[in-house]
């Protein structure tokens, strides 16, 4: 048997407010699955995030709904799992996985968590926790976050309960992280924890992270398809493909695919005396940097990265007129400006370092914003929402009441995105 594993696909994601970064998501995709038509593959393996967000614009169900239905008219199954950002909120009567599924574009895997052990029951047309192709059984677990440490004692044990008398590989198919591959990602296991599976389970399935990375030929995580942050630019994106031999013998390559070029420069400030001078030697170096840059006929997305001390007063430093520069030197599709290790003239401080301690929480949670695709479109107005919560918390407002200002602000937040300010 042949498949393709591919994980956080993040559809629906309008990064930077950009119509092209929505499509670029969708097109990632779309080349996904049609290397999987090409090569004739038995079976398409997707290890969550298939969405963004649990509230979807139509137009992402479209994307997915076409994309998807190139493998059915292929006659190639796509066996999913739910990631964090597909889950159906708790106030959600089904998640959008779960409309794809009945649908009939994918067979979305679940355990039964009726009773304190998880089991595993075979895929009945509507529902299951795995399921058979060829050579092959493939379990299915979403995502759990903190939950999935404890309990994967008891995941490895419904696992071996099913019988399995002519010997098939083992997938299992989930979405979970594995610590100290990415550091600042929260949630994630250790790789010990992952030992339970190692007795059943042939090959692991990951996703969540997304960065691409495999462990002892046996955990397996293609990383994301497309760039969701400035610090996955220089990551390989695309996926795993698997061929399970006849005697169990597992291969698993890791093929790139193309995705929209990111690119980041730090550019020192030192010693421009003035605006005019610094923009000028900005643009010399801009038609550098480009000459070196891999740009494949795309529009880049490019950030400066300023450093040293300003020679001249930060209010003259116009960034609206070095975007304009960055656009008119390289053809960009999008400009950011880092100034966070910009040092100003007589401190030795950084900008983010003379914040008072409001604006510098504030900083730190509109980073952490950002670091998620999911929040990404809105950090600023989640920094406030946290901020919100932090202060009803600390003057004993009761938990119901919290929870209540949260979801009103979070249903403010998909009005304006149905509206499209976000």
């Amino acid at each position: 048997m042949r498949f393709i594993h591919v994980a956080d696909v993040h559809l629906g994601y309008q990064q930077y407010n950009l119509p092209d970064r929505f499509d670029d998501f969708g097109l990632a995709f779309e080349r996904a699955i049609q290397y999987g038509v090409k090569h004739h593959v038995d079976a398409v393996l997707i290890a969550g995030d298939l969405f963004n967000k649990a509230t979807l614009e139509p137009l992402a169900f479209i994307q997915a709904a076409d994309t998807l239905g190139q493998a059915r008219q292929a006659g190639i199954p796509v066996i999913a799992v739910e990631g964090n950002h597909d889950q159906a909120r708790w106030r959600d009567q089904a998640s959008w996985m779960e409309v794809l599924a009945h649908e009939g574009y994918l067979t979305l895997l679940n355990p039964d968590a009726k009773r304190e052990e998880l089991s595993f029951t075979p895929w009945d047309g509507s529902g299951g926790g795995y399921l058979d192709i060829g050579n092959v059984r493939i379990f299915g677990l979403p995502w759990l976050g903190a939950a999935a440490a404890p309990l994967m004692t008891n995941i490895a044990g419904g696992i071996r309960t099913v019988p399995n008398p002519d010997g098939k590989t083992t997938v299992l198919l989930t979405h979970a992280g594995v610590e100290g591959e990415m550091p600042q990602v929260p949630g994630c296991l250790t790789y010990a924890q992952l030992e339970p599976l190692r007795h059943c389970v042939d090959y692991l399935a990951l996703g969540h992270l997304h960065k691409q990375f495999a462990r002892d030929g046996w955990a397996h995580n293609p990383g994301s398809l497309e760039v969701c942050g400035m610090n996955e630019r220089n990551w390989d994106k695309g996926l795993y493909d698997v061929t399970v031999g006849d005697t169990g013998t597992i291969t698993a390559r890791h093929v790139k695919l193309p995705y929209r070029p990111f690119h980041s420069e730090t550019f020192p400030v030192d010693t421009y005396a003035s605006p005019s001078e610094l923009l000028r030697t900005l643009g010399d170096a801009l038609q550098g940097w480009k000459r070196n840059w891999r740009i494949d006929g795309q529009k880049p997305v490019v950030e400066i990265r300023l450093t040293g001390v300003l020679q001249f007063e930060y209010s003259d430093l116009d960034r609206e007129t070095m975007k304009a520069l960055i656009k008119a030197k390289v053809g960009s599709l999008h400009e950011e400006i880092d100034t966070t290790k910009l040092k100003l003239r007589g401190l030795d401080l950084a900008e983010a370092e003379i914040a008072s301690p409001e604006d510098l929480e504030r900083s730190v949670l509109r980073a952490f914003a950002e670091s998620h695709s999911r929040y990404a479109p809105c950090a600023d107005a989640w920094a406030s929402v946290m901020l919100e919560v932090k202060k009803l918390a600390l003057t004993d407002t009761s938990p119901e009441a919290i929870l209540a200002t949260l979801q009103t602000r979070i249903d403010g937040f998909d009005a304006e995105a149905a509206d499209g300010n976000h």
